[in-house]
């Protein structure tokens, strides 16, 4: 009988805990309804009632005198389970005071008042027992252990009368359910508390590497609505495009950004991208586009949109993330270069073998005749004639030069002479006839090392581009050339020649200014340049280990300035 009593009623199995999830408030209602609701429902689940009081309160007696005995013989019990007896030893608590609050516990389970207070109490217990490492299974197993030690002594008190050790066990198993199912629900709301202050930890490093990321400089995101309007605006976008945030929040990305040759293109793009549907916006990307740069200067970026659902379903936003491509298009320009210049000289050798013979025959004709005419006037226009061939011939040259850079002879040479020689060339073009040209060639300037020919090839692209530039000067505003040089000292009391060409033309703007160096680069219109003479000019110049810059003149126009370090040998990198 005594081992049939030692099993639990059917009834008082523990509920499972997602029943118990349905009758106990979470900890989200605990605020509003607390110990007490938790208890009255759990005593209502379980059956605990009026009578189950009475027989426990009328038990306390009989487990008073037992009460020493059960708490040494249940430690006993539990310190041969290693897990708990290390959990115990290693936090440093006293077995005495341990055995002490058990007995304080299991007095309180015939004491009579189950309120608030009580539960209160036994959910306590059960977050104690989650802080210090107690598993939830392991006090599942020492109320096991309870449960038979309370059983026996209830047939020891009632061996006499079955009927009334019946109803006592009933009442035991009952109030033992009940602390038990507030022991496990603390457990529960230490595990949820815990998951939330994980997630809670997550979401605020999630959100930190999230601003980090959106106020990177080096990262471009910004958010528009349907209507195009910016609502969001990083600090890689405020760098890049240098404009601040506040300025640009609800404007018009494409009137805003975008520059105006590429407004119209760009949107369409922008339209086209929320009347695609939003799986499919996901994997559209925009771009490359020409965008507006800080200091009136222009980028070129690529965003990657991504569809942002809204709370109004009759509505979408775009977040975009930017990659500024601009270094990456120049250097794709850099290699269509290489691929037209290989042309160019396929084509150079053509031209100049097919130009050669017949300026080979004229220069013959032309020497000839000077042999034998004596006539003065005759001979000048002959002179002048003889010229324009060699200029003819020399342009073929630099054509050829340019694809295939051949081995120029390094020489001491004069600066000044060079100037002159190329100001003396054009004054037979028909462009100088009406601008006043002005040489101030300082004295004493030294020789330099280097390449005449190609260095007089720069001095005339330079004062060929300021030809260009001043046909259109109103009348009111005579064209007019200012060419001066000058000795600087340079670092480590190494000289530089200065050549200075100063027009007053039109000038050029700052977008020009970044790109007038580049190949095929040119403002000039359609057929009139190819936008080759100033990127040959900067290499002819970096050749010879000198710098070559434009900046607005003083007076209006364009200023050239060209550095060229006195030396009296080729630079390391042309040797």
């Amino acid at each position: 009988m005594a081992e049939e009593l030692a099993r639990p009623p059917t009834h008082s199995r523990l509920p499972s805990r997602r029943r118990i999830e349905k009758i106990v408030p979470s900890s989200k209602t605990q605020a509003s309804g607390g110990p007490a609701i938790i208890i009255a429902e759990l005593k209502t689940y379980i059956g605990f009632g009026d009578e189950d009081v009475a027989r426990l309160t009328g038990f306390a007696p009989h487990f008073e005198r037992r009460r020493l005995e059960f708490s040494q013989r249940f430690y006993e019990f539990i310190l041969r389970n290693d897990v708990v007896a290390q959990v115990i030893e290693g936090g440093g608590y006293s077995l005495l005071g341990l055995r002490t609050k058990w007995e304080t516990w299991a007095a309180e389970l015939f004491a009579g008042t189950y309120d608030a207070s009580y539960s209160k109490r036994r959910l306590t217990i059960g977050s104690v027992h989650m802080h210090i490492g107690v598993d939830e299974r392991y006090t599942v197993a020492a109320f096991h252990v309870v449960r038979e030690f309370l059983i026996e002594l209830t047939c020891e008190v009632y061996d006499h009368d079955t009927s009334q050790c019946l109803q006592m066990i009933s009442s035991v198993n009952r109030i033992l359910d009940l602390d038990l199912s507030l022991i496990s629900h603390a457990y529960d709301l230490e595990l949820e508390a815990e998951t939330v202050a994980v997630q809670s930890r997550k979401r605020r490093s999630i959100e930190e590497l999230l601003r980090v990321l959106l106020n990177a400089p080096s990262l471009l995101v910004l958010s528009i609505d349907g209507d195009g309007r910016i609502i969001h605006y990083n600090r890689g976008c405020e760098v890049l495009f240098g404009a601040f945030r506040y300025s640009v929040i609800g404007q018009n990305y494409v009137e805003t950004l975008v520059m105006p040759a590429d407004q119209e293109r760009a949107a369409k793009e922008v339209a086209g991208l929320f009347e695609r549907k939003v799986s499919k916006a996901n994997s559209r990307r925009l771009g490359p586009q020409r965008l507006r740069a800080r200091d009136g200067g222009e980028c070129i970026v690529t965003w990657y949109p991504t569809a942002v659902p809204t709370e109004d379903s009759e509505t979408m936003e775009s977040l975009w993330v930017g990659h500024d491509t601009t270094e990456e298009q120049r250097l794709q320009g850099q290699l269509i270069h290489q691929e037209k210049m290989a042309a160019v000289g396929l084509l150079a050798a053509g031209v100049a073998h097919e130009i050669g013979n017949p300026l080979a025959s004229i220069s013959s004709v032309v020497q000839t005749v000077l042999r034998k005419n004596d006539d003065e006037y005759v001979q000048g226009k002959l002179e002048l004639v003889r010229t324009h061939i060699d200029r003819i011939a020399n342009i073929v040259h630099r054509m050829v030069d340019f694809a295939r850079p051949p081995r120029y002879e390094w020489r001491p040479c004069s600066i000044n002479e060079l100037v002159g020689n190329a100001a003396h060339i054009l004054e037979y073009d028909k462009r100088a006839n009406r601008v006043a040209i002005s040489l101030d060639l300082a004295d004493a300037i030294p020789e330099t090392v280097g390449m005449e020919d190609q260095l007089t090839q720069v001095f005339l692209n330079i004062i060929l581009n300021a030809l260009d530039a001043m046909e259109g000067n109103p009348e009111d505003r005579p064209p007019r050339i200012a060419i001066e040089t000058r000795l600087e000292d340079g670092i480590k009391q190494r000289p530089f020649i200065l050549f200075r060409c100063q027009d007053n033309g039109p000038g050029i703007s700052p977008q020009e200014t970044r790109r007038i160096f580049e190949p095929f680069f040119t403002t000039k219109e359609v057929g009139r340049g190819t936008g080759l003479g100033l990127s040959v000019s900067f290499r002819i110049i970096d050749e010879h280990g000198g710098r070559i810059s434009v900046e607005p003149s003083p007076g209006g126009g364009a200023c050239f300035e060209i550095r060229i370090p006195v030396s009296k040998s080729p630079p390391e990198e042309a040797k």
